[in-house]
């Protein structure tokens, strides 16, 4: 069920309506995982049986690692190889696909890769990273494991985030679903400003600046301006379509009484690599750093050669975590030599150089042209012989008409990027301004009614899916 449908509107308005009517924590509780389950099997009913089982697995480690601390490590092994075996047999399904269908052929079994592909579900790596990381948090202490299923399973499936995140805690999320919630007027306001928003940034940014950016990256034979350009707008539309499910996500289950996780904090205002990714996806660096940074960091002798090993793994985890592609083990790759630039050399710059705003300016300009927009063209392109193209046709000659091209959509990338600088500055505060103005309600809902009447004309008759559904 997308977002951004009829369907998750009215599936919206009941949930938040008998919530607000149900009197027990346990009625509540049962009721949104319900409804939680009808939002992931929409399409694919089958699926919600992968989603239970992956939950499941990890609701019975918690319960055996209490049970029998002295199992641990075995506890352990069997989460994480359910977990990331579930992943791998979907990911790498294109890798036995193929030679399945040849080899039914060859005995006289005709079977194409259609029919036998098991194709990817909505949030796999949303949802497997979440169970595993509550597993991995109870082995460690830092969380108890729950016995009331009911409580755990909508932990895992709580559908505002179940398919692109955040990627919540235990510790952050559990407590807020194990007490009674409430319906509260200005909480409802708020959180349905911050969907209209989310919504607006996606069919109103993400959507509208596609167009452009495939005409610049599907060309033929794109000139550097055409590809810089469609690399900038790249970046524009993934941070206005994947910021645009979190705070769909968040200002969905602030309505029904719960927090999310921020996700990001003006990620193109990073001074180097490190910096990125403690503002963008925030919820995937945090879990990636606590389970595999700081392990390896911190286990057996301290030294440069342990952290720059440990830096390595993070960001190779990170960039796989998208996919088990050669392309995205180059974009971990990458960000993770930059990183150990910024580490290791950042120490020697002058002392207080990021005070300056000519530096920082230049900083942020320097790491946007050399890593982001390289590895989002990485991160777009769907095999690495077109990203190659690509970056190589930076370096090379561009056309009049290329040229041309490339500035007659810079325009529309320009007013994107105003959109979303104007409203990233202005959208909070003037929430927080209608939340205490007495005619509060009446302006949210003039800007619910705004949103909606620009997401409807501009949708038609269907807004594509958001990019990070396919992870």
């Amino acid at each position: 069920m997308s977002f951004i449908s009829a369907p998750f509107v009215m599936l919206v308005a009941v949930v938040i309506a008998v919530q607000a009517a149900l009197r027990t924590v346990r009625a509540q509780n049962l009721w949104v995982l319900g409804a939680s389950l009808v939002f992931y099997g929409w399409t694919h009913p089958l699926l919600v049986g992968l989603l239970l089982a992956s939950a499941l697995l990890d609701y019975a480690c918690g319960l055996e690692l209490e049970a029998r601390p002295q199992r641990r490590r075995a506890v352990i092994a069997a989460s994480v190889v359910g977990n990331l075996g579930v992943l791998l047999l979907f990911k790498l399904q294109d890798w036995f696909v193929q030679p399945a269908a040849l080899a039914l052929e060859a005995i006289g079994l005709p079977a194409s890769h259609e029919v036998l592909a098991l194709g990817m579900p909505l949030g796999l790596s949303f949802f497997t990273f979440q169970t595993l990381g509550y597993t991995l948090d109870v082995a460690s202490g830092r969380l108890r494991a729950r016995r009331d299923v009911v409580d755990y399973l909508l932990f895992v499936c709580f559908f505002p985030q179940l398919v692109s995140g955040p990627i919540e805690q235990g510790s952050d999320l559990l407590p807020q679903l194990e007490q009674r919630r409430t319906l509260d007027p200005t909480r409802l306001a708020r959180g349905l400003s911050l969907a209209a928003w989310g919504a607006f940034k996606k069919v109103c940014v993400a959507d509208a600046v596609a167009t452009h950016v495939d005409v610049m990256l599907l060309a033929a034979d794109p000139g550097p301006g055409m590809v810089l350009v469609g690399g900038v707008g790249f970046g524009v539309q993934l941070y206005a379509d994947f910021s645009g499910y979190t705070d769909m996500a968040r200002g969905v289950a602030h309505a029904l009484g719960v927090r999310l996780s921020h996700n990001f904090d003006r990620p193109f205002l990073a001074l180097s690599t490190p910096d990125f990714w403690r503002r963008w996806h925030i919820t995937l660096t945090r879990w990636v750093g606590d389970h595999v940074f700081t392990p390896l960091a911190r286990g057996g002798t301290a030294g440069p050669l342990r952290l720059a090993g440990a830096l390595v793994a993070t960001y190779v985890v990170i960039g796989l975590w998208h996919g088990l592609e050669v392309r995205f083990l180059v974009f971990g790759l990458v960000h993770a030599a930059s990183a150990l630039v910024a580490t290791f050399a950042g120490p020697l710059l002058p002392r207080g150089w990021s005070g300056s705003r000519v530096a920082r300016a230049a900083a942020i300009a320097l790491h946007t042209l050399v890593v982001l927009i390289p590895t989002g063209i990485l991160f777009r392109d769907s095999s690495l012989l077109r990203a190659r193209e690509h970056l190589g046709a930076l370096l090379g000659n561009q056309s009049g008409l290329q040229a041309d091209a490339a500035l007659a959509t810079a325009g529309p990338l320009a007013v994107a990027l105003v959109v979303l600088i104007f409203g990233a500055w202005i959208g909070p505060r003037a929430q927080v301004a209608l939340a205490r103005s007495r005619w509060g309600l009446v302006g949210h809902g003039a800007w619910w009614a705004v949103a909606a009447v620009l997401v409807l004309a501009m949708a038609g008759d269907r807004a594509p899916d958001f990019l990070y559904f396919r992870f």
